[in-house]
């Protein structure tokens, strides 16, 4: 059954933003969507859904596999008026959002891998995609991604994603109300989002350590031609990886990090 926004709406009664909630059943990206209406002055808390997504797209310009129902791809159009350096640090507080809505689902295993994805028992559950988009004059938006993999069977992965990814209902042998799963998801980001715009990110830190999978880790990082190795040691304030290496502590802006064979702690 499709995703339908009044049967999401009953969640967001407490929130801050005054989220409108648009569901397609097929279009090219909700990201790309959000930002065309971004541009056209659509207001913040603009909610795109779909059921299925011709083009997702992921960090790095990788597509996001968006097999048609039975997952989340929403994206949400944000206004906080903040310079685009920031975006790494609201990219995490939305992780912290994610992570806490599919914890409700699953008791134990998640975890948060920097910079955007949700893991359950190492196997990825979810992605987001912040991106920046520019205005005329004044202020530009935010957009952000997220997809959960929700009620996804084994069959429904293509075999290179088979083995690295999983879905809520993998996990716990049980389907998941999409909409009531969408509706706490949206809670949960509007309690973040008005944290961060009181606090920055510095509040959310010791939480983010407490989901934080790499942390202890040996890791390779690769940020563009760059590639930096060594014991992972959380994040800054600003949402910038740290990694210690024999000349000392490296930050990582953005980058793609993977765990080395052996990991350690």
């Amino acid at each position: 059954m499709a995703i339908r926004a009044q049967d999401v709406q009953p969640w967001l009664g407490t929130c801050r933003l005054r989220f409108v909630v648009e569901c397609h059943e097929e279009i090219d990206s909700t990201n790309s969507e959000a930002a065309r209406r971004a541009k056209q002055g659509a207001p913040e808390g603009t909610v795109i859904l779909a059921e299925r997504q011709t083009a997702g797209r992921g960090r790095l310009g990788r597509a996001w596999f968006s097999p048609p129902a039975g997952n989340l791809y929403c994206s949400v159009l944000l206004r906080p008026n903040v310079r685009p350096e920031v975006l790494p640090a609201l990219t995490l507080a939305v992780g912290l959002a994610t992570a806490g809505a599919i914890a409700n689902w699953i008791s134990q295993g998640v975890g948060i891998q920097w910079p955007n994805d949700v893991l359950v028992r190492g196997r990825k559950v979810s992605g987001i995609l912040t991106e920046f988009v520019p205005a005329a004059a004044g202020p530009g938006a935010v957009i952000v991604g997220i997809g959960v993999n929700l009620n996804g069977r084994r069959d429904d992965f293509p075999p290179e994603l088979a083995e690295r990814a999983t879905s809520v209902y993998l996990e716990t042998g049980g389907e998941v109300d999409r909409a009531a799963f969408c509706g706490q998801l949206l809670l949960r980001l509007d309690r973040r989002y008005s944290q961060f715009l009181l606090s920055g990110f510095q509040d959310m830190l010791a939480e983010w350590q407490q989901w934080d999978v790499l942390r202890g880790k040996q890791v390779r990082v690769r940020e563009g031609v760059r590639i930096v190795e060594g014991r992972a040691e959380g994040v800054g304030p600003q949402g910038h990886l740290l990694v210690r290496t024999e000349r000392g502590v490296s930050e990582i802006v953005a980058g793609e990090a993977t765990i080395l064979n052996g990991g350690g702690t």
